[in-house]
């Protein structure tokens, strides 16, 4: 599709390896635009080195005017990392408006969840691990996942050999994710790294408290201090366990976090996020116009730095 050179365009990229040449090819130079990048990840890969997806980005940010990422974390470590801050935006995943229930129902439970394709980077088998541990002390206690994925059969193997068949649930894909929290005492998130898991989003929606491992990122910035969940050491399977057992323990405890969690949601209604969107466009409005007063110069566009 050809776009006019006529008129103002504000371009958002978030499919940034397969619309790398596109926003190298600085196309503020043929027309009245701004390009926006959306991390939608953590950068990094888990031996330090920087994905592919994003090199471009952050070895020449001066490609981009606003680089979206979706929580503050990452965009103070981008900073700490030499991404001017004036060029980067934090602009977190939202609920609909009309996922969002008027009166999330609980009732008192036992149960665990955890949302999340089975795949390595989610680590089950962590959890698993951990899980056992907590049915050790709490025999009542269960643990349903669900979601799609390579490992899934591997999971429920490993699940079978171990005999907790009627403790780990091994579930395929929900549509009915109301009805899986509503029976649900609190929800997981052990992921290696996340950009901002939106499943952990979900769950403050509908007044499920949050275990996590302390990962960049998302558990952070959710949960803050605002006592609707429990940050535990990444990979310290003892520390989740004991962090399980607490809240299935204690039912008064669940219900101040669930309370605090159904309060935490607001932050991302669609509503308040929109308000950060609508920054973002006054923000690219006034730099186009700043950019249409300047005398057309080649040299100043290929740099133009904020």
């Amino acid at each position: 599709m050809m776009l006019p050179a006529a008129g103002n365009w504000h371009f958002i990229v978030d499919k940034n390896k397969a619309w790398k040449d596109f926003v190298c090819s600085q196309p503020a130079q043929r027309m009245n635009c701004t390009v926006s990048a959306v991390i939608h990840s953590h950068h990094q890969l888990l031996n330090g080195g920087i994905k592919a997806s994003y090199r471009h980005l952050l070895e020449q940010p001066q490609l981009v005017d606003r680089l979206i990422v979706l929580t503050d974390e990452q965009w103070q470590d981008l900073q700490q990392e030499g991404i001017p801050g004036a060029r980067l935006v934090v602009i977190p995943n939202h609920m609909d408006d009309s996922k969002i229930p008027v009166n999330p129902q609980k009732e008192p439970s036992e149960t665990v969840i955890y949302l999340a394709r089975y795949s390595e980077e989610k680590q089950h088998l962590t959890l698993f691990n951990a899980f056992r541990k907590v049915s050790a002390q709490r025999p009542d206690a269960r643990l349903h996942t669900y979601g799609v994925g390579p490992l899934r059969r591997k999971l429920s193997d490993q699940v079978k050999a171990w005999g907790l068949e009627d403790v780990i649930k091994i579930n395929g894909f929900t549509s009915d994710i109301a009805a899986v929290h509503r029976h649900a005492c609190c929800t997981v998130l052990c992921s290696n790294q996340e950009g901002q898991s939106l499943s952990a989003v979900e769950a403050m929606v509908y007044g499920t408290p949050l275990i996590s491992f302390a990962i960049k990122y998302g558990p952070r910035d959710i949960l803050q201090d605002r006592q609707a969940g429990i940050l535990v050491p990444y990979g310290d399977e003892e520390a989740l366990a004991a962090a399980l057992v607490r809240v299935i323990s204690d039912k008064a405890l669940q219900k101040e976090m669930q309370a605090a969690a159904i309060r935490n949601a607001r932050r991302y209604y669609a509503t308040a996020i929109a308000g950060r969107w609508e920054s973002w466009l006054q923000h690219n409005e006034q730099r186009m116009k700043e950019q249409e007063e300047k005398p057309l110069n080649v040299a100043s566009l290929k740099q133009r730095v904020v």
